[in-house]
């Protein structure tokens, strides 16, 4: 029979190794099309967090800020989900409900288990104009035009999570 301690690590080396092909391993980065459904402002603020369980000594609660934002509440036909984003204020007057847009997402998860996707960056959508030009390409040239820089547009970061 096997030495207990190493079936014990052999069991903990697989749970590992499937947790990072699950979470942790690098998956390309894919866009499907998606439609804003909601989009709710949260107040920023203080939540408070409480410390739980049976020995909490002398402890106290632990103020953790919370920063003001707008909830864009997405729907993909392509993925069959629906999710939440959140953008900075200052780029809320960007996106509207029932808005077109394409996001960057990433795939992670287990096949036949599930998967969680993840939402890195919200894109508004391109719309084809007459003449081969786009309004996002025009967007872009007038805000060349200004200084503002291509791409202004795009906003990347937040957070979201859609399982299934």
């Amino acid at each position: 029979m096997q030495d207990p301690w190493t079936i014990i690590a052999l069991v903990c080396a697989v749970v590992s190794g499937a947790t990072w092909f699950a979470f942790l391993r690098p998956v390309r980065i894919q866009q499907a099309a998606a439609v804003i459904q909601q989009k709710t402002h949260k107040l920023g603020g203080t939540y408070w967090q409480q410390q739980v369980g049976v020995n909490r000594g002398f402890r106290t609660a632990i103020p953790i800020s919370v920063a003001e934002c707008f909830v864009l509440e997405l729907h993909s036909d392509e993925l069959g989900r629906s999710g939440f984003f959140s953008i900075d204020p200052s780029e809320s007057e960007k996106y509207a409900v029932g808005q077109r847009v394409v996001i960057d997402y990433q795939r992670h998860g287990l096949p036949l288990i599930g998967y969680k996707i993840t939402v890195l960056a919200v894109v508004a959508a391109v719309v084809v104009r007459r003449g081969g030009r786009t309004a996002r390409g025009e967007r872009e040239r007038r805000e060349g035009e200004k200084g503002e820089g291509a791409g202004a547009g795009v906003h990347r970061g937040g957070s979201v999570s859609a399982s299934g």
